[in-house]
């Protein structure tokens, strides 16, 4: 039986890997990496604050003007029935 380096690969190919991969070539690889994430991190921001300030232009173009919030009537009446089924009030 072989030894190996936990996770199934013989130790002789173990220490090949790591005398081919140099700590140079790891930090370069490692910065790709910072690099593709911080990109994608930056796109995923820029996507969510667009997809934002669409969505509240949208929005804030449909609202009412203050003035017609102010004098509101809707248009079916709100009423207030007693448990006995009399009419206690109606608003609007």
């Amino acid at each position: 039986m072989t030894a190996s380096d936990g996770f199934g690969v013989p130790a002789l190919f173990s220490s090949w890997i790591a005398s081919v991969v140099s700590p140079q070539l790891k930090k370069r690889y490692f910065l790709k990496f910072l690099a593709w994430a911080f990109g994608l991190g930056a796109a995923g921001v820029v996507a969510a604050l667009s997809v934002f300030l669409i969505g509240f232009s949208v929005m804030y173009s449909r609202l009412p003007a203050i003035d017609s919030l102010t004098d509101y009537k809707p248009k079916v009446p709100l009423r207030i029935y007693s448990a006995e089924g009399l009419l206690i009030g109606e608003f609007g």
